[in-house]
């Protein structure tokens, strides 16, 4: 809308209408059951979508060739045509439940200025508002309309359900049907997360990793009936190749690169040949990645005066970081981008953090060897981290 900013009303010439805008040559025509009929439903459409914007005083015409209308004309109208609190009040007798937030602008908006274009915003509208009923059809005979009636024998008579009972009624199925989806997503998260606590299981036990501190990285996917196996798990233009070639900062640092070949197992893939880390990949998305607390990994540089292996590991916080930020990069390039809807959980869980060959230390992020007393001792032997609708989860909607 910069154009309207700034009165320049030629640069809309050429813009398509689309879900969220609308053309219109002349302000609504209120004064008949028609004009009213159209207004209330036009701003009950954005209301039920996700919102949008109407313009009065563009002209709009398709093409031929074209699927959509496109702005071929404007022709600022006299402000003195449209009266703001009739359109208001037309809503409210004609429509159920208010809409929130719409508002009316002329461009220019100096009150000098006689004639101009009309926006008529409305905002995305909550989702427990939803629908918007108009009240009744009239205006609209004339027009081929497909619409919704709820007729009911009342005495010896049959009237019509109320646009608000309707609304009610159907607002009370929603939250029925609501329910039941997050009661089974709510089973099936539970499922991901105890197949997601088994991997850690089965991997610790084959990486032979019980007698160290470990650290890994969870994603998982969202637990919804339309969430599937991912498409293209073993290809090379796919996740096979994608996982092979990670992107990274550094090609020799803590990252996700292999130094030898992913294996396929249970449909999914795998990467264990590596001591130091490993990788795992479902076929529906659930990524784990692991590493151990030694001197050659997260311990890096740190513990190189270290002699006596019942001392505790310093973790290297440089390595921690870079390893977690490797593995945010590929669930979001990767992962993500194949799953256009629902809400993915992360977890980092530690284990052996005290009871394992002495513990481990993390230096306050700086890995300058000298500074040796800087290093805060675990306070848990066992961590799982994060935020979110469970306890030691972190949460984000994909798309």
């Amino acid at each position: 809308m910069a154009a309207l900013d700034a009165n320049d009303f030629e640069r809309l010439l050429g813009t398509p209408e689309s879900e969220w805008l609308d053309f219109k040559k002349e302000p609504y025509l209120l004064d008949s059951d028609k004009g009213r009929w159209e207004y209330v439903k036009d701003i009950a459409a954005f209301a039920n979508a996700t919102g949008g914007c109407i313009l009065i005083g563009v002209k709009a015409t398709k093409d031929p060739n074209e699927l959509q209308e496109k702005a071929t004309s404007v022709t600022a109208i006299p402000k003195k045509l449209v009266n703001s609190d009739r359109y208001n009040g037309i809503l409210l007798e004609k429509l159920y439940p208010d809409v929130q937030g719409l508002r009316m602008r002329w461009y220019p908006e100096s009150r000098a200025v006689s004639d101009g274009l009309l926006l008529i915003e409305i905002p995305s509208q909550r989702g427990s508002s939803k629908p918007f009923v108009l009240r009744s059809m009239s205006g609209a005979e004339d027009l081929p309309v497909i619409a919704l009636g709820v007729p009911m024998r009342v005495g010896d008579r049959t009237s019509w359900m109320r646009a608000e009972t309707l609304h009610h009624r159907m607002q009370g199925t929603r939250q029925v049907e609501e329910a039941a989806q997050v009661e089974r997503e709510s089973r099936q998260h539970a499922s991901l997360v105890q197949r997601a606590e088994e991997h850690i299981r089965t991997l610790t036990r084959e990486m032979k990793w019980s007698n160290v501190a470990t650290y890994f990285l969870q994603a998982l996917p969202p637990a919804s009936e339309r969430t599937g196996p991912l498409l293209n798990v073993h290809g090379e233009d796919g996740l096979r190749g994608a996982l092979a070639r990670p992107k990274s900062l550094r090609t020799m640092g803590f990252n996700l690169r292999q130094l030898g070949s992913l294996e396929t197992r249970n449909g999914g893939l795998a990467y264990l040949e590596d001591p130091r880390r490993c990788i795992s990949l479902d076929r529906d998305g659930l990524f784990t990645v692991g590493a151990y607390a030694e001197a050659d990994f997260l311990g890096w540089y740190l513990n190189r005066a270290r002699t006596d292996a019942s001392s505790p590991m310093r973790l290297n916080p440089l390595v921690l970081v870079e390893f977690t930020l490797e593995f945010f990069r590929f669930v979001y390039a990767a992962l993500i981008p194949r799953v256009s809807h629902g809400v993915w959980t992360f977890r980092i869980v530690t284990e052996g953090l005290q009871s394992r060959q002495g513990g481990v230390l993390l230096n306050p992020g700086r890995h300058n060897a000298d500074h040796w007393s800087d290093g805060a001792p675990a306070s848990v032997d066992v961590t799982v981290h994060g935020a979110g609708r469970r306890k030691g989860e972190l949460r984000l909607r994909a798309g």
